[in-house]
């Protein structure tokens, strides 16, 4: 049924054909995948462990794969996967050490202060 009905284009009315600036799908998962990470290796102290490797090399490669596809696909520039990527990395580091703020101080500050 819904087959007939025509798509919106969410560029219409102006002369750009690409998905915006920055890809929201790089941002997401380059969010899920630091804060996994982060939280892997600081909080559960699982990163040494094989197991944990290889969670974190999975997590990444999977941050890896989806803002590749997003380029490849021709959706996104590079500069617009790269901005979005930035984007969800900075904000899931900021994001995890505002609601783990003792992972902040082990790491940042108590090892100048010692």
């Amino acid at each position: 049924m819904l087959c007939g009905v025509p798509q919106s284009n969410g560029n219409a009315g102006t002369d750009r054909d690409d998905h915006g600036m920055p890809s929201s799908h790089a941002q997401f998962i380059l969010f899920l995948s630091v804060y996994l990470c982060v939280a892997l290796v600081l909080v559960f102290e699982i990163g040494k462990k094989p197991l944990g490797r290889l969670l974190v090399l999975g997590s990444l490669a999977m941050a890896a794969i989806v803002s590749w596809s997003r380029t490849y696909l021709g959706y996104h520039t590079l500069p617009q996967v790269a901005v979005g990527a930035a984007t969800g990395a900075a904000m899931a580091l900021f994001w995890f050490f505002l609601v783990v703020p003792s992972t902040f101080l082990q790491v940042f500050i108590y090892p100048f202060l010692s």
